[in-house]
Protein backbone atom coordinates (compact mmCIF):
# COMPACT_ATOMS: atom_id res chain seq x y z
CA UNK A 1 0.00 0.00 0.00
CA UNK A 2 2.45 2.70 0.99
CA UNK A 3 4.28 1.37 -2.67
CA UNK A 4 1.15 2.11 -4.25
CA UNK A 5 0.62 5.31 -2.65
CA UNK A 6 4.66 6.50 -3.70
CA UNK A 7 3.27 5.82 -7.38
CA UNK A 8 -0.18 7.39 -7.52
CA UNK A 9 1.57 10.67 -5.91
CA UNK A 10 -0.62 10.32 -2.64
CA UNK A 11 -0.19 12.35 0.35
CA UNK A 12 -2.13 12.36 3.64
CA UNK A 13 -4.46 15.16 5.05
CA UNK A 14 -5.35 16.05 8.37
CA UNK A 15 -8.31 14.74 9.47
CA UNK A 16 -11.53 16.93 9.52
CA UNK A 17 -13.47 16.93 12.48
CA UNK A 18 -16.94 15.83 12.21
CA UNK A 19 -19.34 18.24 14.18
CA UNK A 20 -22.94 18.39 14.39
CA UNK A 21 -25.01 21.57 13.83
CA UNK A 22 -24.78 24.21 16.50
CA UNK A 23 -27.48 24.50 19.15
CA UNK A 24 -28.85 27.15 20.86
CA UNK A 25 -31.21 27.39 24.27
CA UNK A 26 -34.55 27.67 22.20
CA UNK A 27 -36.94 25.25 22.18
CA UNK A 28 -40.33 24.46 21.26
CA UNK A 29 -42.09 22.03 24.17
CA UNK A 30 -44.96 21.79 21.26
CA UNK A 31 -42.54 19.39 19.80
CA UNK A 32 -41.20 17.46 22.92
CA UNK A 33 -42.46 14.46 23.57
CA UNK A 34 -42.14 11.47 26.78
CA UNK A 35 -39.26 13.59 29.10
CA UNK A 36 -41.69 15.03 31.79
CA UNK A 37 -39.82 12.98 34.50
CA UNK A 38 -36.36 13.60 32.98
CA UNK A 39 -37.02 16.86 33.02
CA UNK A 40 -38.42 16.94 36.74
CA UNK A 41 -35.19 15.03 38.05
CA UNK A 42 -32.60 17.67 35.86
CA UNK A 43 -35.01 20.91 37.13
CA UNK A 44 -35.09 19.43 40.60
CA UNK A 45 -30.90 18.86 40.61
CA UNK A 46 -30.52 22.09 39.78
CA UNK A 47 -32.48 23.64 42.31
CA UNK A 48 -30.67 21.92 44.49
CA UNK A 49 -28.31 24.03 47.30
CA UNK A 50 -26.84 21.40 49.07
CA UNK A 51 -23.94 22.81 50.90
CA UNK A 52 -22.56 18.98 51.72
CA UNK A 53 -21.88 18.67 47.77
CA UNK A 54 -18.99 20.85 45.68
CA UNK A 55 -19.54 24.79 45.46
CA UNK A 56 -20.54 24.73 41.73
CA UNK A 57 -22.38 21.27 41.00
CA UNK A 58 -21.96 20.12 37.50
CA UNK A 59 -25.26 17.52 36.03
CA UNK A 60 -24.68 15.53 33.20
CA UNK A 61 -26.63 14.47 30.71
CA UNK A 62 -25.33 11.39 28.80
CA UNK A 63 -27.43 9.65 25.73
CA UNK A 64 -26.57 8.30 22.57
CA UNK A 65 -26.83 11.03 19.24
CA UNK A 66 -30.33 12.11 18.35
CA UNK A 67 -31.90 10.69 21.51
CA UNK A 68 -32.85 14.14 22.78
CA UNK A 69 -30.06 15.81 25.81
CA UNK A 70 -30.05 18.83 24.16
CA UNK A 71 -34.12 19.40 24.11
CA UNK A 72 -33.71 18.06 27.79
CA UNK A 73 -30.90 20.88 28.48
CA UNK A 74 -33.23 23.17 26.80
CA UNK A 75 -36.49 22.57 28.53
CA UNK A 76 -34.66 22.96 32.14
CA UNK A 77 -32.87 25.94 31.21
CA UNK A 78 -35.76 28.10 30.13
CA UNK A 79 -37.95 26.39 33.32
CA UNK A 80 -39.50 29.36 35.19
CA UNK A 81 -38.35 28.21 38.34
CA UNK A 82 -34.77 27.85 37.42
CA UNK A 83 -35.18 31.46 35.84
CA UNK A 84 -36.18 32.68 39.26
CA UNK A 85 -33.33 30.67 41.22
CA UNK A 86 -30.40 31.89 39.05
CA UNK A 87 -28.98 35.40 39.12
CA UNK A 88 -27.39 34.61 35.28
CA UNK A 89 -27.29 32.05 32.56
CA UNK A 90 -25.53 31.07 29.06
CA UNK A 91 -25.83 28.66 26.78
CA UNK A 92 -22.59 27.32 24.95
CA UNK A 93 -22.48 25.12 21.71
CA UNK A 94 -18.71 23.13 22.39
CA UNK A 95 -18.96 19.94 20.22
CA UNK A 96 -15.59 18.46 19.44
CA UNK A 97 -12.66 20.50 19.01
CA UNK A 98 -12.76 22.32 23.18
CA UNK A 99 -11.81 25.40 22.52
CA UNK A 100 -10.74 27.36 26.23
CA UNK A 101 -10.69 30.78 24.64
CA UNK A 102 -14.12 30.50 22.36
CA UNK A 103 -16.23 28.75 25.24
CA UNK A 104 -15.40 31.29 27.63
CA UNK A 105 -15.61 33.92 25.83
CA UNK A 106 -18.91 32.80 24.48
CA UNK A 107 -19.55 32.69 28.24
CA UNK A 108 -18.69 36.47 28.64
CA UNK A 109 -20.42 37.92 26.27
CA UNK A 110 -23.99 35.91 26.81
CA UNK A 111 -24.27 37.21 30.83
CA UNK A 112 -22.09 40.77 29.93
CA UNK A 113 -23.85 42.35 26.14
CA UNK A 114 -21.38 43.12 23.79
CA UNK A 115 -18.73 42.04 21.53
CA UNK A 116 -15.29 41.10 23.32
CA UNK A 117 -12.39 42.26 21.47
CA UNK A 118 -10.22 39.88 23.18
CA UNK A 119 -8.35 36.63 22.24
CA UNK A 120 -6.15 36.60 25.49
CA UNK A 121 -7.34 33.79 27.40
CA UNK A 122 -5.24 35.10 30.77
CA UNK A 123 -7.54 37.97 30.25
CA UNK A 124 -10.67 36.46 29.24
CA UNK A 125 -10.88 34.46 32.36
CA UNK A 126 -10.24 36.86 34.63
CA UNK A 127 -12.94 38.87 33.15
CA UNK A 128 -15.35 35.94 33.56
CA UNK A 129 -14.49 35.44 37.39
CA UNK A 130 -15.00 39.22 38.07
CA UNK A 131 -18.53 38.91 36.51
CA UNK A 132 -19.25 35.42 38.15
CA UNK A 133 -18.24 36.69 41.16
CA UNK A 134 -20.99 36.11 44.61
CA UNK A 135 -23.51 35.64 41.27
CA UNK A 136 -24.98 31.65 41.36
CA UNK A 137 -24.97 30.84 37.64
CA UNK A 138 -26.36 28.06 35.33
CA UNK A 139 -23.85 27.40 32.46
CA UNK A 140 -25.01 24.51 29.87
CA UNK A 141 -22.14 22.87 28.30
CA UNK A 142 -23.71 21.43 25.34
CA UNK A 143 -22.27 18.22 23.30
CA UNK A 144 -18.91 17.96 24.97
CA UNK A 145 -16.56 15.46 23.40
CA UNK A 146 -13.74 16.70 25.71
CA UNK A 147 -12.20 13.49 28.41
CA UNK A 148 -8.86 15.94 28.98
CA UNK A 149 -8.94 16.51 32.52
CA UNK A 150 -6.37 19.56 32.10
CA UNK A 151 -8.45 21.44 29.55
CA UNK A 152 -11.93 20.83 31.90
CA UNK A 153 -9.35 21.97 34.66
CA UNK A 154 -8.70 25.47 33.02
CA UNK A 155 -11.83 25.77 32.14
CA UNK A 156 -13.58 26.19 35.05
CA UNK A 157 -11.36 28.02 37.38
CA UNK A 158 -13.22 31.17 36.71
CA UNK A 159 -16.35 29.62 37.79
CA UNK A 160 -15.34 29.52 41.77
CA UNK A 161 -16.06 32.97 41.99
CA UNK A 162 -19.34 32.10 41.70
CA UNK A 163 -22.02 31.72 44.48
CA UNK A 164 -22.97 28.64 46.46
CA UNK A 165 -25.82 26.50 44.39
CA UNK A 166 -24.21 27.80 40.79
CA UNK A 167 -24.48 24.58 38.37
CA UNK A 168 -22.95 23.47 35.15
CA UNK A 169 -25.39 21.32 32.79
CA UNK A 170 -23.00 18.83 30.85
CA UNK A 171 -24.50 17.34 27.82
CA UNK A 172 -22.17 13.98 26.25
CA UNK A 173 -22.81 11.37 24.66
CA UNK A 174 -19.37 9.82 26.09
CA UNK A 175 -19.18 8.50 29.57
CA UNK A 176 -16.02 9.46 30.32
CA UNK A 177 -16.92 13.41 29.35
CA UNK A 178 -19.49 13.30 32.26
CA UNK A 179 -16.65 11.28 34.65
CA UNK A 180 -13.98 13.30 33.89
CA UNK A 181 -16.03 16.53 35.10
CA UNK A 182 -16.78 14.96 38.17
CA UNK A 183 -20.53 15.27 37.64
CA UNK A 184 -23.04 14.26 40.16
CA UNK A 185 -25.54 13.16 39.53
CA UNK A 186 -25.45 11.94 35.69
CA UNK A 187 -28.81 11.31 33.72
CA UNK A 188 -28.49 8.56 31.43
CA UNK A 189 -31.50 9.25 28.74
CA UNK A 190 -32.68 5.87 26.90
CA UNK A 191 -34.78 6.37 23.85
CA UNK A 192 -38.34 7.21 23.84
CA UNK A 193 -41.02 4.45 24.04
CA UNK A 194 -42.92 3.37 20.82
CA UNK A 195 -46.20 5.50 21.68
CA UNK A 196 -44.17 8.73 22.13
CA UNK A 197 -41.34 8.53 19.39
CA UNK A 198 -44.86 7.56 17.06
CA UNK A 199 -46.37 11.20 18.23
CA UNK A 200 -42.71 12.89 17.84
CA UNK A 201 -42.89 11.58 14.09
CA UNK A 202 -46.25 12.56 13.39
CA UNK A 203 -45.84 16.01 14.64
CA UNK A 204 -43.10 16.42 12.37
CA UNK A 205 -44.66 14.82 9.51
CA UNK A 206 -47.93 16.36 9.74
CA UNK A 207 -47.56 19.06 12.16
CA UNK A 208 -50.55 19.77 13.51
CA UNK A 209 -52.53 17.84 11.03
CA UNK A 210 -54.55 14.01 11.59
CA UNK A 211 -52.17 11.19 10.90
CA UNK A 212 -55.66 9.37 10.59
CA UNK A 213 -56.56 11.34 7.55
CA UNK A 214 -53.21 9.57 5.91
CA UNK A 215 -54.26 5.88 6.42
CA UNK A 216 -51.78 4.62 3.75
CA UNK A 217 -49.19 6.49 5.07
CA UNK A 218 -49.41 5.48 8.35
CA UNK A 219 -47.73 1.38 8.16
CA UNK A 220 -44.93 3.39 5.95
CA UNK A 221 -44.31 5.69 9.02
CA UNK A 222 -44.59 3.35 11.38
CA UNK A 223 -42.23 1.63 10.23
CA UNK A 224 -39.71 4.28 9.82
CA UNK A 225 -40.27 4.57 13.33
CA UNK A 226 -39.54 1.58 14.95
CA UNK A 227 -36.34 1.81 13.21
Amino acid sequence: MANQKDVLSLRGVGRKLITGFPTNSLVDDSYVFGRDKEKEAIINSLLSDDARHCKIGVVAIVGMGGVGMTTLAQLAYNDCAVDNFFDIKSWVCVSQEFDICRITKTVVETISPGILDIKDLNLLQVKLNETLKGKKFLIVLDDVWNENYDNWDSLRKPFSSGAQGSKIIVTTRNEGAASMMQTTPTRHLKQLSGNDSWLLFVKHALDNRDSEAYPNLEAVGRQIVKK
